[in-house]
């Protein structure tokens, strides 16, 4: 049986950046990754269609990779 859990802000870590959203713990996230031809992660993947939380989630790891990402060097 998975149990859901709302995580704060300061237990989300993911690459040592805090994530506001709780998608980076969510253990159904979780197994919904290790097993894709679950009932579990139909359901999981059906949710992130309207879950405003996993739109923030998607924000932040876009976010994240901009900061991350060397500017383009576009000078000739």
């Amino acid at each position: 049986l998975i149990r859901l859990r709302h995580w704060s802000s300061a237990q989300n870590l993911t690459g040592g950046i805090a994530m506001a959203s709780g998608c980076a713990a969510c253990k159904l996230h979780a197994y919904a990754e290790r097993k894709p031809r679950s009932l579990i992660a139909k359901i999981w993947r059906w949710h992130t269609k309207w879950c405003p939380g996993w739109k923030k989630y998607q924000r932040e790891l876009a976010e994240e990779a901009k900061r991350e990402s060397p500017p383009s060097q576009d000078s000739e």
